[in-house]
């Protein structure tokens, strides 16, 4: 009985034209065949043509047709019908015993110039080892969907581009050597939109190439080819140095643009091992490993070179040393040692030079002076945390050494100090008599205005001592969280800031403390001005520089030369 029913629901249900068990088992049925039709050799960067045959030998007219393609990790489709690796199409109705061609246009590059999308983005099994087609279709009368996937494998792909790169195994750090990028043609045709990088490793320095790059960085160098020719070939060469002993890794790739984009279409490497070099080069700047410059500071620069074992051109030996810092004054640079200032050609930028004879062929030493700015440049907020660069270039034939010295422009936090009698601007009334009279008492208010130049500091104290007779109020302002403390027992009034950014007060307003106090002058004070607060100082930690800072501002009296209501009237009268 059981059986019967089951069978019943069987026939109800194909009655209906629900065919759930294509549905789910994603096999389709097996009249529905795809027919692949491709080219049985490809080459990188050469896009091909893939013919998908679509076949419908099921005895049912095919609703709703869709065809979809991934492709796997290396090739793309080159006609931009979809994403880099997956595309689908929608075909209509196709009737029984139709065969219909879908043709894509695919080009195999690099593998991993293309990465599979999520299986979100792309409704099929990931990662996809052949070229992977579904097909999707609903029979008419029915509602299941039936799928069928079939897979083509491509030939593997030949190189359109064979590209070398070649080098010498062994070099000295510093030593100028060549790298030789040739390409050839490995296509049955013409090659167009071709370009070649070669991508440097961070110690290796650029000098010259036979074809000057189109574009030229510290990371590598790309050359525009063009079109290549069937059959041709080419080369450029590259020259530079290594910087210092280590085994560096140059990649070159080739590039196709297909649709405004560069696809890679061939790549190669060569290491390069580069021994400890015979000239050694340093620089030193005041005679001091950890010296901090300020602005106003003169630099003494020593350039010192080692050059046992190399044999001395006749030339001599050639430095050059190049000044780099916006706080640099080149005005002032002042060669030693038979140094001459000259323009570079090439760079615009002033560098000194010195030819050493030949006869001093182990070892030895030239130098320069320069000043820096007296003063910060300060537009934005991003100019802060300078330094004060030299790179300097020792030549000997064709070995070269090199070495850059990079210091520290410590910042600067400034204090201004004000005091008034009349100042209704701070909401602070002072009482008391202008001119101050011996024995009686006035108030006055004290202005710290801080200001923060080039570098964050932090840890700020600001103090000052009170000279007899001058004691606090109590009453205390501040701009920020932090108010100024008095301390009666050892008579100063101190100011704790934790932090400051670098050009607060100059780009923005700075923090400002007020503190009021009261002054009795003494009968020996008559005809003169009242002492208010001794100097005022300023320590500080440079977070930048990693030096202490310091600073002060003179003391203040009675004079007031802020407060433009007191003038002469500030010396104390009987």
């Amino acid at each position: 009985m059981k059986y019967f029913l089951t069978c019943l629901l069987v026939l109800a249900l194909a009655g209906a034209g629900v065919w759930y068990v294509g549905a789910f088992s994603g096999e389709g049925d097996s009249g529905a065949k795809l027919i692949f039709k491709g080219p049985d050799a490809v080459r990188y960067g050469e896009p091909f043509e893939l013919s998908v045959g679509v076949s419908n030998a099921t005895g049912a007219v095919w609703k709703d047709v869709s065809l979809a393609l991934a492709l796997p990790s290396g090739f793309m489709f080159a006609d931009g019908s979809g994403s880099q690796s997956f595309v689908a199409k929608q075909l209509g109705d196709l009737g029984d015993g139709s065969l219909t061609n879908v043709v894509f246009e695919l080009m195999p590059v690099e593998a991993d110039a293309v990465s599979i999308p999520e299986a979100r983005d792309v409704p099929m099994e990931v990662p996809v080892v052949g070229v992977s087609a579904r097909l999707n279709y609903t029979p008419a009368g029915g509602a299941a969907v039936f799928e069928r996937r079939e897979e083509w494998r491509a030939p593997e792909p030949a190189p359109a581009i064979d590209l070398t790169l070649s080098a010498p195994e062994k070099v000295s750090s510093g030593e100028e050597f060549t790298i030789e990028a040739a390409y050839a043609s490995g296509s049955e045709g013409n090659l167009d939109g071709i370009s070649v990088e070669i991508g440097y490793p961070a110690s290796f320095a650029f000098v010259k190439a036979s074809a000057d790059p189109d574009l030229n960085s510290a990371d590598g160098g790309m050359w525009n080819v063009g079109a290549i020719p069937k059959g041709s070939s080419d080369s450029f060469t590259v020259f530079g140095r290594l910087k210092e002993a280590t085994t560096s890794v140059f990649r070159a790739t080739a590039y196709r643009s297909v649709r405004g984009t560069k696809r890679p279409i061939a790549r190669a490497e060569v290491v390069v091992v580069s021994e400890q070099s015979p000239l050694t080069v340093e620089i030193d700047a005041n005679d001091n490993p950890d010296y901090v410059a300020h602005p106003g500071d003169t630099v003494v620069y020593t350039v010192s070179y080692i050059a046992d074992g190399l044999k001395i051109p006749k030339g001599g030996i050639a430095i050059t040393a190049s000044p780099s810092s916006p706080l640099f004054d080149l005005s002032t640079i002042m060669p030693r040692d038979g140094g001459v200032v000259k323009r570079n050609v090439a760079t615009g930028a002033q560098e000194i030079v010195w030819t050493i004879p030949a006869s001093l062929d182990g070892g030895g030493s030239a130098g320069f002076s320069i000043k820096l700015k007296d003063d910060y440049i300060i537009r934005r907020l991003g100019d802060r945390n300078f330094t004060a660069k030299v790179h300097a270039e020792v030549k000997v034939g064709a070995t070269v050494g090199s070495a850059d010295k990079e210091i520290k422009i410590g910042g600067r936090t400034d204090i201004g100090v004000r005091a008034y009698f009349r100042d209704a601007d701070s909401g602070i009334l002072n009482k008391g008599s202008v001119p101050p009279k011996a024995g009686t008492p006035t108030e006055y208010t004290v202005h710290w205005a801080l200001k923060n130049q080039a570098t964050d500091v932090r840890d700020i104290v600001v103090r000052a001592s009170l000279p007899e007779g001058v004691r606090c109020t109590g009453t205390m302002k501040s701009t920020i969280d932090t108010k100024p403390a008095c301390d009666a027992a050892k008579s100063e009034v101190v100011w704790k800031v934790a932090r400051m950014s670098a050009t607060t007060g100059v780009l923005s307003k700075g923090p400002e403390a007020i503190f009021q106090v009261v002054g009795t002058p003494t009968s020996a004070m008559v005809g003169k001005y009242m002492p208010l607060i001794g100097t005022t100082t300023l320590s500080a930690a440079d977070d930048f520089a990693g030096a202490p800072i310091a600073t002060s501002a003179p003391e203040l009296s009675t004079a007031l030369p802020d407060d433009a209501t007191v003038g002469v009237a500030g010396i104390v009268v009987p």
